[in-house]
């Protein structure tokens, strides 16, 4: 019995292992190491140096978003292109509500959401055509905010 137990509860830790390694943080830290992988990560100190030289209209918008971290794999060889389309495939949608996702001939964009009645506390957004990337947006980001801009943006369109 003890040894069932025992293979039991190693086998779920063995698959929790496995599946948190393929979270999208893990994804975007395994392929920013890759060679000629483009990371940017904007901290807390930058945005809030952001929020100040912004428009008023910009500035509501980002007056609440901590981090925004930002991997192109755009000049990669096609290996580590398939590879990362290969664990963002495989990558679970833990806590992450599926927003939209567009697909086309050749690109796949996704965008997910961590959120709570009020907010989004993290917004990610993942492309996987021919130019991979992966977006993490963090902070308090208000729905009425994210309307006023979406509906600014396609009025200038």
């Amino acid at each position: 019995m003890k040894k069932s137990f025992l293979t039991l509860i190693m086998t779920l830790c063995a698959f929790a292992l496995v599946q948190a390694q393929n979270s999208y943080e893990e994804i975007y830290t395994r392929f920013s190491r890759e060679a000629n992988a483009e990371r940017v990560d904007v901290g807390n100190f930058l945005m809030k140096l952001a929020v100040t030289l912004s428009d008023d209209e910009e500035t509501r918008f980002m007056k609440d978003i901590r981090s925004i971290s930002v991997l192109s794999l755009e000049s990669c060889n096609e290996q580590v292109k398939d590879a990362f389309r290969t664990a963002v495939g495989k990558s679970p949608e833990t806590g992450l509500k599926l927003l939209t996702e567009v697909s086309d001939e050749s690109e796949n964009l996704r965008v997910l959401a961590k959120m709570n009645k009020k907010h989004i506390s993290q917004l990610v957004i993942v492309s996987t055509g021919d130019e991979p990337c992966l977006i993490t947006i963090r902070g308090k980001i208000e729905f009425t905010d994210v309307r006023k801009l979406v509906s600014t943006n396609i009025e200038k369109s």
